[in-house]
């Protein structure tokens, strides 16, 4: 039998940003990812986060208002993989004014107990919300919507370990875009009420342009790193790190001491610098390669113990 090769499946930041600006010169990929590799990398950390290999996170993550979401049957057959889901119903009941939809989970837990989570959205409730007649999928396919709300409701409140916060593009949908700020502004002038914008508005900004700037990477050595971009900072911070997790010649407890000052050093850049989806990548890495040496220092105590 022969075995994948996982040539499309990035190891590190460094290849999964290059991975990321390749994927969205493609045709092959949605539209909504063409010409926007920020947003193909933040689908693609997500699909990691909850099991999806990276084409397979393209295909069936939606980023709306800069929020990752996920189409209500990829959402679904998550679940349904997780050994612990021991079935699922969905129906609807009722018609018109009194319908409604209706999702029912069984978990089982660790004890061997079975837990029995159902949740419902009704035209009532649709209503209340606005989204009963409204126009598009509300109008076209009102029993659709109602059973993607009692699905998305119920597997958050069963699964949240396996979902991770992230909700279904149809429940995304619904959501009133967010107004943009009109970026033009001219150099030098006095902010008016008309052309002030938030901080975060001008980090992003400053990101994007050109600039002559240094990005500084503090070594634990004492040394420093001058790096051009943001991009080239994160990758070779991510190289700094891998390079400390991967060093035997030092013990186990002392290689997480050494990454989480790494940490440390550069937090200010960290935290005030990057953009969202870098920042949780690395401090993401860290906390992984943690979890890796504790397990290991474990095992190599027990077998000299």
């Amino acid at each position: 039998m022969m075995s994948k090769v996982s040539i499309l499946e990035p190891t590190n930041l460094g290849e999964a940003m290059e991975f990321a600006k390749q994927i969205s010169n493609s045709s092959m990929v949605p539209k909504q990812y063409q010409g926007n590799p920020t947003n193909t990398l933040i689908a693609m950390q997500w699909g990691y986060e909850i099991g999806l290999a990276p084409m397979q996170a393209l295909q069936n993550i939606a980023v709306i208002n800069g929020k990752p979401s996920i189409y209500g049957d990829a959402l679904l057959a998550l679940v349904r993989k997780d050994p612990r889901c021991m079935g699922i119903e969905e129906k609807i009941e009722g018609e018109n004014e009194n319908m409604r939809a209706i999702c029912i989970l069984k978990r089982k837990h660790i004890d061997g107990s079975i837990e029995m989570i159902d949740r419902e959205f009704s035209v009532l409730m649709a209503k209340r919300a606005g989204l009963w007649g409204k126009q598009g999928p509300w109008t076209q396919y009102p029993e659709r919507m109602l059973q993607m709300r009692a699905r998305g409701n119920c597997l958050r409140d069963a699964f949240p370990d396996v979902i991770k916060g992230i909700i279904t593009k149809e429940e995304a949908d619904d959501y009133p875009v967010e107004k943009q700020s009109d970026m033009k502004t001219v150099q030098g002038a006095e902010p008016t009420s008309s052309t002030m914008i938030d901080s975060q508005e001008v980090k992003h900004i400053s990101q994007s342009l050109p600039i002559e700037n240094k990005y500084i990477l503090q070594l634990t050595n004492g040394k420093n790193k001058e790096l051009n971009s943001v991009d080239t900072w994160a990758v070779e911070y991510d190289k700094v790190l891998r390079t400390i997790f991967e060093y035997d010649q030092m013990d186990h407890a002392d290689r997480r001491t050494k990454m989480k000052e790494l940490e440390n050093l550069n937090e200010e850049f960290i935290d005030d610098i990057l953009p969202d989806y870098l920042r949780q990548t690395i401090k993401e890495q860290r906390i992984k390669f943690n979890k890796v040496l504790s397990v290991e220092g474990r095992e190599q105590d027990d077998a000299t113990g």
